[in-house]
């Protein structure tokens, strides 16, 4: 990723948040919840990539090739620097730079010949969370709070949906959000329901 847009991305996501908060004090308690491992992913591997991993990936020093190119290239490129093989579940545990771009990364292996799967290290359970998305010139914002055993998924919920336009903010009730194409683009596809529950 782009290390200076990401700075840039997160000053100007920092001050979004502030201008809700500002506003609606209540929202200073939700928080942005990791949804995955960060910099991780599990691959499922197969045939010779299989065989090449098991061969050559036993833990000694640093990242050793497999003589897959392609493979060996994306995991330079990707920052690859530490891995745990485990040979008899055709499986590889794979640790990046913290600044690559895992969902680029997944579909990336997937497009490789022994790569079965690539899944993010993700987290179980739930708790509050934000989501949002900039169209526009505009921030759609979604903060949700979430309690009541949230390990095994958050017995309550309740989201609040805003737009920020530089200073300004709107606060938009649900109706009017679920509506909203910009909302619905500011989480991943599947998780919808959850946001309006």
């Amino acid at each position: 990723m782009d290390e200076q847009r990401l700075g840039e991305l997160a000053v100007e996501i920092g001050q979004v948040l502030m201008h809700i908060r500002d506003r609606y004090p209540e929202m200073t308690e939700v928080t942005a919840r990791s949804r995955h491992a960060p910099a991780t992913l599990l691959l499922a591997v197969e045939g010779r990539l299989l065989d090449a991993i098991a061969q050559r990936w036993n833990g000694a020093g640093g990242v050793p090739l497999t003589g897959f190119e392609e493979f060996d290239e994306l995991n330079s490129m990707l920052g690859l620097h530490t891995w745990e093989s485990m040979p008899l579940f055709a499986s590889v545990i794979m640790h990046f730079s913290e600044h690559a771009n895992l969902r680029a990364a997944r579909q990336a292996y997937l497009d490789i010949d022994g790569v079965v799967s690539a899944e993010f290290d993700t987290y179980l359970g739930g708790g509050p969370d934000i989501a949002a998305t900039s169209a526009s010139g505009r921030w759609f914002v979604m903060m949700r709070k979430a309690w009541g055993d949230c390990p095994s998924g958050c017995l309550h919920s309740e989201t609040s949906f805003f737009v920020v336009n530089r200073t300004h903010v709107d606060r938009v009730d649900r109706a009017m959000a679920e509506d909203m194409a910009e909302f619905r683009r500011a989480v991943p596809p599947g998780e919808w329901p959850r946001w309006i529950e």
